[in-house]
């Protein structure tokens, strides 16, 4: 890598550690199922052939549902917990993500119900007038178990934006500002500042602006790193999670470098390693299917190619 500070996120250092001490990984997966397992979920028994009476039991259920595989659990509450507001991150990770999925389950809209699937959808608010919808997927057994089958941002078709912008570009920009200075998760910080530039129709504020947001953003450059890393990973996972988060990230990259940090961009960012996330988005979206245009956010530039390839 060219370009990087010595400084690495937390996170990064702690899988440093898990890599050079394979007995380490297996530690902290302990943790984590044990976690799980605290948390008292089980699953939730359905008559197969009711199938009318599967959405009342998901809703009066929800405070239980799980996955069926207590890895599984650990895993997906790891990897997506960033897919929520902040504010529905707070504590542990585990214990947030499933509290979060319930909810979804419990006052969501049904979006689709079938013997052996139900789909619900819940507009989350977050920062500056943002709402994230959130999906969750309920698979149904024909011996007659209910499971929780995977949660976060959709992956099916819906009718309303995935994404949500109704501020005003001042006050997204003042919020990613904030979100910098505050040391708030730097995924939030970032989409705020693609809002302020998606609501604007291009980037927002004048030369001190710009000055203040650099300062900020060299200050956090070992979360800018570790940014870079998540937007790779997300970029080889687009088989198996779909697209929109890779594309998400890689959009929130492009808005940060050309928006707002201009040359400074050489010295903050690591622009080889986001060559290769191109190269392996290019690979991995022309083998999955195209995005509905409802995931796609509002006055996105056809120059962010990668929500259209």
């Amino acid at each position: 890598m060219t370009g990087m500070p010595p400084e690495r996120d937390a996170d990064r250092l702690a899988a440093d550690r898990l890599a050079a001490d394979p007995r380490l990984v297996q530690v902290k997966l302990d943790e984590d199922i044990a976690e799980i397992r605290n948390l008292g979920r089980s699953p939730v028994g359905v008559d197969p052939r009711a199938p009318e009476s599967h959405v009342s039991v998901a809703r009066a259920s929800a405070g239980i549902l799980c996955f069926e595989s207590p890895t599984e659990a650990a895993t997906m509450s790891l990897r997506r917990i960033d897919e929520l507001p902040v504010a529905e991150r707070s504590g542990s990770a585990i214990t947030a993500y499933h509290l979060a999925a319930s909810r979804t389950v419990a006052e969501g809209d049904l979006q689709r119900a079938t013997a052996t699937q139900l789909v619900f959808h819940r507009p989350a608010s977050e920062a500056a007038g943002t709402t994230i919808t959130l999906e969750a997927v309920l698979r149904i057994t024909g011996a007659g178990e209910m499971w929780l089958d995977s949660f976060g941002w959709p992956r099916t078709v819906q009718n309303v934006r995935t994404l949500a912008f109704a501020g005003s570009p001042a006050a997204y920009y003042e919020q990613g500002l904030a979100d910098l200075a505050n040391d708030a998760p730097i995924d939030r910080a970032l989409l705020m500042l693609l809002a302020a530039s998606l609501t604007n129709s291009g980037p927002y504020g004048g030369q001190e602006e710009r000055e203040r947001l650099i300062e900020l953003a060299a200050g956090r450059r070992h979360r800018l790193a570790a940014f870079v890393s998540a937007t790779e990973s997300r970029a080889l996972a687009v088989r198996a999670d779909s697209r929109f988060g890779a594309c998400l990230y890689r959009s929130m990259l492009a808005t940060l470098s050309e928006d707002y940090l201009g040359s400074a961009t050489m010295s903050l960012l690591d622009m080889e390693e986001i060559d290769d996330i191109d190269e392996e988005l290019r690979d991995a979206l022309s083998q999955s299917d195209a995005l509905p245009e409802e995931m796609i956010p509002a006055g996105t530039s056809p120059g962010h190619w990668w929500w259209y390839a």
